[in-house]
C-alpha cells in the first residue's frame, strides 16, 4: 500500500521586505517557523495581536 503526502503550497507576496499578516496566518491563525533548530509559532490572539513563543513539542510538519 502506498501512501502520498500531499503539500499545501501557497504565494506570499513580500514588497519592500514587508508581508501581510494575514497572509503569514491565513485562516488558522498561526504558523510555525524553524529557525535554529528550534520551533516558534507566530499567532494572532482573539485581541488581534500577535504573539511569538517558542514550542519545544511542535515537529516539523
Amino acid at each position: 500500500m502506498s501512501t502520498t503526502t500531499q503539500v499545501a503550497r501557497r504565494q506570499i507576496d513580500i514588497e519592500h521586505n514587508r508581508v501581510r499578516s494575514e497572509q503569514l496566518l491565513s485562516s488558522t491563525g498561526h504558523l510555525v517557523i524553524e529557525h535554529a533548530n528550534r520551533f516558534y509559532q507566530l499567532r494572532r490572539t482573539a485581541a488581534g495581536k500577535l504573539i511569538l513563543t517558542c514550542e519545544p513539542g511542535i515537529e516539523s510538519r
